[in-house]
């Protein structure tokens, strides 16, 4: 989505897609251990996501989110929920949970990321940051 827009080059240096916790561990340094005490998904797993793709790219802003996008009955999943947060400069700003209703998969996902980057533009613009 980001990647996406007209001269993404002057504001993302890049973006992680890791699913498994393996990934996460991996490119992320999330505790695997943790992890999959929760199936990758909680706000605390967000978090570090956020904090440690900051470090990855050495960017002042990191995002990260991680949820279901699609049903999972026998784990209990039976809404589709993200949670996310955003960091700025090495500090937590903000933590978000969102819901989609869309139907397939790629939309939610869709979904989801179109909400984060509206709550981070709202995280932006209220805590008046300025981007070098």
């Amino acid at each position: 989505m980001l990647s996406a827009a007209p001269e993404a080059g002057l504001f993302f240096k890049g973006g992680l897609t890791t699913y498994s916790c393996g990934a996460k561990n991996r490119l992320l340094n999330i505790p695997e251990q943790q992890c999959k005490l929760v199936s990758g998904v909680s706000p605390d797993i967000a978090g570090m996501m956020a904090e440690n793709v900051r470090k990855v790219y050495d960017s002042e802003i990191g995002m990260g989110i991680t949820g279901f996008a699609a049903l999972v009955p026998e784990l209990g999943i039976v809404t589709k929920y993200a949670f996310a947060s955003v960091v700025l400069n090495d500090r937590v700003q903000h933590r978000f949970n969102f819901m989609s209703t869309k139907a397939t998969q790629a939309e939610v996902q869709i979904d989801f990321a179109a909400q984060l980057v509206l709550a981070c533009a709202d995280c932006l613009h209220d805590a008046r940051i300025e981007i070098r």
